[in-house]
């Protein structure tokens, strides 16, 4: 299909603007109103993907202007990686929200959660495909102020606060990607990514010193969209404080996508070359060498199970700079891979977080001894999840961090491979804790949350939960998945 591209974010973007519509009239039809777009999307992505496999990438023209004067949208092999890596955790965080959210939310506010939810993820989906830096940053704004509606969506003092600190963070950053766009086009004369990357040679030989401004301000925004350490302090309290389903998306997908639109952008913008006499790649680096470590030992000292996570996905989206400041081919693959590892087994810990504490009302991990045995396929999942993060084989974790430790040493810096090494000891220091006590260590003073005991989880949270859980296994079991995603 043409037009499937722009179909992808359309769905999504509808779906957003019927649902408050529906609610007044068709209150029991939300919930499928918010599934049925993203399958509409996702169903649109895996044919883009067969395409772009067999025939290339898809360039896609609005209204049937090329550039430079309309507005392309860009889908190769990585695009679609990317996009394959929203649907596969966006699908069942939605699913599991028909079940979730009643229970989070006051029922006024559950439609205009899930409107804001497809928003949100319409806007990731456009930031992945966008073919220029403005219509980047466009959907990059569109995504921020989603994201906020979504962290502020409980109404406490605490999601309201995490809401503000990241909503001014993210327009601190988003005010510097803008200025780097001035400047890019002030030096090009272009907009689209591939007749920049055209004219930027010419305008590095120049104006050296624009060019550097440019790419540093780019560069400054985009991290702090992805929280790479240090500028993830909007983080912790975001992911902690808004609704469970919007904790895995958030955690999963929004720092993601900004890590590949940096990525995107130094490589088809810019140019590698450029990029890497600034030395841009060798600061993405540094800064993801003290992400891997700190933001793990950040976790270390966390007592709520969420904060934990959070923390977590300081350390852990830092690998994914870490493959993508390499630079290496094997490396860049291996980021992608992780990508998408990370994404699915983050969605499963938050989802499963929730379900523990609507279930039992635990959210300290020093409570969690015992749970292993009242809810037993949540806490497998749970430790799918958890040990595919931490890299143990034959998860998926281990795939990624296997091929990021190849692409350091094909990039000729084997210091990289230790600190793969230290990032996965510490993440087991603070993930094995937990799954021990929650199975070996004897409770028997929980009080369920509830009418129905201590059983497991909604159908609808619990089959998300499993779907997620087994795509860590599958991962890492099936080597011709990471072969295609990889390749």
């Amino acid at each position: 299909m043409r037009n499937a591209p722009a179909l992808v974010v359309v769905f999504l973007f509808l779906g957003a603007f019927i649902i408050p519509v529906a609610e007044m009239k068709f209150r029991k039809l939300v919930p499928w109103l918010v599934l049925t777009p993203a399958l509409l999307s996702s169903s649109l992505v895996f044919v883009m993907r067969a395409r772009v496999w067999s025939e290339g990438p898809i360039r896609f023209h609005v209204g049937g202007w090329a550039p430079p004067w309309g507005i392309e949208m860009f889908v190769d092999e990585y695009t679609t990686t990317m996009l394959t890596a929203i649907f596969v955790v966006a699908v069942p965080v939605l699913l599991y929200s028909m079940a979730s959210i009643p229970h989070e939310l006051s029922p006024h506010l559950t439609s205009r959660y899930h409107a804001l939810n497809l928003l949100l993820l319409g806007s990731l989906c456009g930031m992945t495909m966008a073919g220029d830096i403005f219509n980047l940053y466009v959907f990059m704004e569109i995504s921020s102020l989603a994201a906020c509606g979504t962290i502020s969506a409980k109404g406490s003092r605490e999601s309201v606060e995490a809401s503000l600190r990241y909503f001014l963070l993210s327009e601190l950053g988003s005010g510097c990607i803008l200025l780097g766009i001035a400047i890019v086009h002030t030096l090009t004369g272009h907009l689209n990514m591939g007749l920049c990357l055209e004219s930027m040679p010419y305008a590095a030989s120049l104006a050296p010193s624009n060019v550097a401004a440019a790419a540093g301000l780019v560069s400054i925004g985009l991290l702090v969209k992805g929280a790479l350490f240090p500028l993830h302090i909007w983080l912790p309290d975001a992911h902690a404080a808004a609704p469970t389903p919007s904790s895995a998306i958030l955690s999963g997908l929004v720092v993601k996508v900004a890590a590949f639109a940096l990525w995107r952008v130094l490589n088809r913008a810019f140019g590698s070359e450029v990029a890497s006499s600034l030395r841009i790649f060798d600061i993405i680096l540094l800064m993801a060498t003290l992400g891997i470590i700190l933001g793990s030992a950040l976790a270390l000292n966390q007592v709520h199970l969420k904060r934990m996570l959070a923390f977590s996905t300081v350390g852990q989206v830092a690998y994914v700079f870490l493959g993508l400041g390499l630079d290496s081919e094997t490396a860049v693959r291996g980021a992608f891979l992780h990508l998408i590892n990370h994404a699915v087994a983050k969605a499963c810990l938050f989802l499963s977080a929730g379900a523990i504490w609507q279930k039992l009302g635990v959210s300290s991990i020093q409570k969690m001894a015992g749970i292993g045995r009242l809810m037993p396929v949540t806490m497998v999942c749970y430790s799918l999840a958890a040990l595919s993060m931490v890299g143990i084989p034959p998860l998926g974790g281990f795939t990624s961090k296997w091929y990021l430790a190849k692409g350091a040493l094909e990039a000729g810096r084997p210091f990289y491979v230790l600190v793969i090494l230290v990032g996965s000891f510490l993440a087991l220091l603070y993930t094995f804790p937990p799954l021990a006590s929650s199975f070996f260590a004897a409770r028997t003073d929980f009080r369920p949350v509830g009418s129905d005991g201590f059983r497991e989880a909604p159908a609808a949270m619990l089959v998300s939960i499993v779907i997620l859980g087994a795509a860590c296994l599958i991962m890492g079991m099936d080597s011709s998945i990471a072969a295609q995603i990889i390749r």
